[in-house]
């Protein structure tokens, strides 16, 4: 089971990698040494979900960590807790932390807008995962 998931959510990771890089703000006016200085930026993702005593986001924690370290990366996994005003506290701890992305289970669609929002705001781009987010999410 372990690897079915891996397999699973090991091509999802590389695909945000991937959106990610493409949707990142390129200037052409760079430097060699900041090309080089971004080739060794270790990426951050910060993953919230509903509650990590479901075995599904156990499971998805595991292999976004997973995936990351792969990838020379990290991802901080966190749980809600089914509480909304724990996940838009969290999704403001990852701007502060200033992570290249967020993966989203939102608690409640329409409440975590503002968070989302904000991070939009902060360049950070939002993937909603297993269910939909308002306020302006990169991808669902």
């Amino acid at each position: 089971m372990k690897k079915a998931m891996y397999k699973v959510l090991a091509p999802f990771m590389v695909l945000l990698l991937l959106m990610m890089a493409a949707c990142s703000n390129g200037s052409s006016d760079k430097t060699s040494s900041s090309a080089s200085d971004s080739k060794d930026k270790k990426i951050k993702i910060g993953l919230t979900v509903g509650t990590l005593s479901n075995p599904f986001f156990v499971s998805m924690s595991k292999g976004a960590k997973e995936a990351a370290k792969e990838l020379g990366g990290e991802a901080i996994v966190v749980s809600a807790d089914y509480d909304l005003s724990k996940q838009m506290a969290q999704v403001e701890d990852f701007i502060t932390k200033k992570v290249d992305m967020i993966l989203l289970n939102a608690v409640d669609s329409k409440g975590i807008a503002a968070a989302v929002q904000q991070a939009k705001a902060a360049g950070i781009p939002v993937i909603a995962v297993d269910v939909g987010a308002d306020g302006g999410v990169s991808a669902t």
